[in-house]
């Protein structure tokens, strides 16, 4: 296989020719526990003076997360476009690849000369991602970027979220100094 190890990173360059590709589909990636438990404690933390005010002005108030979503919609995470291809180098070796994240379908054609960067993914019974690809036939670059935690999170959710966390700066701020 024509692949060789980038210095000092996790990521390998492929060399080779499209010989397959696959119409894109949807996966969810989830949202780690140790990133969504904080924000959304901050969160809570950031809707207590809204919580406060609507109580003292004798109205209800909604303590659902940003815009209704419920914990398990949070925990699934955003959903990525995948599209799978194989990539035929000068030894014949065929390695299958992933790119995710949405890529207009001129861009990558059966047959194409290809230059990719791979990186390993966590799970690791899917192929590597590819995170650039250079179509040498083309002379294009392309650069998938899937959807982010934080959109999937919302801005209203990571407002709410800064919020609180400057309010319990201030709550420590306040117990040091007083």
């Amino acid at each position: 296989m024509n692949t060789k190890q980038l210095f000092r990173t996790s990521e390998t360059i492929l060399s080779g020719h499209i010989s397959d590709l696959d119409e894109a589909y949807s996966r969810h990636v989830a949202m780690p526990w140790s990133i969504l438990i904080p924000i959304m404690l901050l969160n809570a933390l950031g809707m207590l003076p809204i919580m406060l005010f609507n109580a003292i002005r004798g109205r209800s108030s909604s303590t659902s997360f940003g815009d209704g979503r419920t914990l398990k919609d949070l925990r699934k995470g955003p959903e990525i476009s995948v599209i799978p291809l194989w990539v035929r180098d000068e030894d014949g070796t065929v390695t299958e690849i992933e790119v995710h994240g949405y890529v207009r379908s001129d861009r990558i054609l059966r047959g194409d000369h290809v230059q990719t960067r791979l990186r390993r993914q966590r799970n690791k019974r899917l192929p590597p991602r590819a995170r650039i690809i250079e179509n040498l036939t083309t002379g294009q670059r392309i650069t998938p970027h899937p959807s982010t935690r934080a959109w999937h999170l919302g801005i209203p959710m990571i407002i709410q979220a800064v919020i609180g966390l400057l309010l319990l700066a201030l709550f420590v701020v306040a117990w040091l100094v007083g």
